[in-house]
């Protein structure tokens, strides 16, 4: 068994494995500089690497720049915005921004009645159902965004 594979590419797959890998390295990106890179990350780096610098083959070279300061190759800025990566990326962003919300919102209402109830309240919902707290957090996003969310502290802020 050989060790490594052919795998050849017209324009507009190497387009869409270029896309693709910014997905990947976006996904694995450490997001404070102080975590160090997970070994996956890495290995998309290479991996982006040894698929950029066949760009020019495919009359693609106008979408990798070549970056000194870490002696990469990674896709133009103007690629990664351009792209339906991008656009896939704000879309997860924002259904995991107002996905967590309702879900840490709806936690501390349910636990208010006791430690632990919102995992209990959500076990015993069918697949596929959201708990009423959940619910109308939803209805409330949907309809207004954070137009009426609002911070109460009982202390003021320094």
């Amino acid at each position: 068994m050989a060790d490594t594979i052919r795998i050849e590419l017209d324009r507009e797959a190497f387009l869409a494995l270029v896309q693709t890998l910014c997905l990947a390295r976006w996904i694995c990106a450490t997001r404070h500089p102080e975590d160090p890179p997970l070994a996956l990350e890495r290995e998309i780096r290479t991996l982006e690497e040894t698929i950029l610098t066949s760009a020019e083959k495919l009359g693609c070279a106008n979408i990798v720049e070549f970056d000194h300061g870490s002696g990469g190759h990674y896709p133009t800025h103007q690629f990664e915005e351009d792209s339906e990566a991008r656009a896939a990326m704000e879309r997860y962003e924002d259904d995991f921004f107002w996905g967590e919300l309702v879900r840490v919102l709806s936690k501390r209402d349910l636990d208010r009645k006791g430690e632990g109830e919102y995992e209990k309240a959500i076990e015993r919902l069918p697949e596929n159902q959201r708990h009423p707290v959940e619910e109308r957090y939803w209805d409330e996003f949907y309809q207004n965004g954070v137009k009426n969310l609002a911070l109460l502290r009982r202390e003021p802020a320094e």
